[in-house]
């Protein structure tokens, strides 16, 4: 039903995720520029920065307002089916849950979709738009630095899977010595 509302959010967060890579690039012109003694290079890679994060204020307000409008809308319509189903039941069905069950489904049921549906789906977007495009500014940067933050990346993404044996069993012997500890202090 709301299409039109989450395709405008999407663009909204891909341009959001855009503008929030690019402080970055410029804080590294920034250093350059301080490097080189520059002052007119630094102070024009801050002005653009200072207009930058006055850009990423500007749409974090716009898209926060419209998430919010879009989420509010598709709850509302939830509701609608929820309080649909409940109509079309028989007598039976309906009383064969308390009142609040069915009060239940209404807030938490609906606060949980949100959550776990509307919530992740949008910053699934924001993360998956700002991955790329710090891949596209470190693929213009130079090659291999875009080829370090993949190899960095993947390292990253196992390396705890190397040690969760190891730390799985320490946390269950701190837990045995933490209860054994607790016990002798009754004792006392």
């Amino acid at each position: 039903k709301h299409w039109k509302l989450n395709a405008l959010i999407i663009l909204l967060t891909i341009v959001y995720a855009g503008i929030a890579v690019l402080p970055n690039l410029t804080m590294m012109y920034m250093t350059q520029g301080i490097i080189d003694r520059e002052l007119n290079t630094f102070l024009f890679w801050m002005w653009v920065e200072l207009f930058l994060y006055l850009m990423m204020a500007a749409m974090s307000f716009i898209l926060t307002w419209t998430k919010s409008t879009a989420k509010r809308a598709m709850n509302n319509d939830l509701r609608s089916d929820i309080a649909a189903t409940l109509l079309d039941s028989d007598h039976g069905e309906f009383h064969a849950k308390q009142s609040g069950e069915h009060l239940s489904r209404f807030s938490n049921d609906v606060t949980q979709i949100q959550t776990l549906a509307w919530d992740s789906f949008y910053n699934i977007i924001l993360i998956t738009g700002q991955v790329i495009f710090s891949c596209i500014i470190l693929g213009n940067l130079h090659w291999s630095l875009l080829a370090l933050s993949a190899v960095s990346s993947v390292v990253m993404l196992y390396s705890p899977r190397l040690v969760s044996k190891r730390m799985e069993t320490m946390s269950k012997e701190y837990a045995d010595a933490q209860g054994m500890a607790m016990s002798k202090m009754k004792d006392l």
